[in-house]
């Protein structure tokens, strides 16, 4: 079942947003095919270390992350992919490798890489392996409000 804490939070917030249900899957572009979604706005949420503190990095689905560009984007001396064991506890309700992207409900810090089209629907995991929700791009920046990558 989806995420409640996220629907409780969009829909306190006014967002119309659309649960779209689909077969297991384990990849952002697996699910995005599955779901019949580009994965240009299929946003991936990618949980971090920089420097030690843990973060959420938000791209789209299609992308590879790039630990070094990341690090010098967020000037930092070391980044790198965090463990299940480091973010687990932080995301009691989602099964691992389906985090929505709203690290800001879980007090983290957001990156968004700047690649995702800001006029458009986005898609991202609701907290299961076999739900996504869809919202306009707009919403999920007002709610987020995370520091852009350029």
């Amino acid at each position: 079942m989806a995420e409640r804490r996220l629907l409780r939070f969009l829909e306190e917030n006014g967002v119309t947003y659309e649960l779209i249900k689909h077969s297991p899957t384990f990849t952002a572009q697996e699910t995005a095919d599955a779901a019949n979604i580009s994965g240009k706005l299929f946003a991936k949420s990618v949980l971090l270390k920089a420097d030690g503190k843990l973060i959420m990095v938000v791209e789209p689905g299609h992308m590879t992350l790039d630990l070094e560009w990341i690090k010098n984007q967020l000037d930092c001396k070391d980044v790198q992919l965090a463990t299940e064991e480091e973010f687990q506890a932080k995301f009691p309700n989602c099964e691992v490798g389906a985090i929505p992207p709203f690290g800001n409900l879980y007090d983290l810090p957001v990156y968004l890489i700047d690649k995702i089209p800001h006029d458009c629907d986005i898609a991202f995991d609701a907290g299961t392996h076999s739900e996504i929700i869809k919202v306009q791009f707009k919403d999920w920046l007002r709610l987020v409000q995370p520091e852009i990558l350029h």
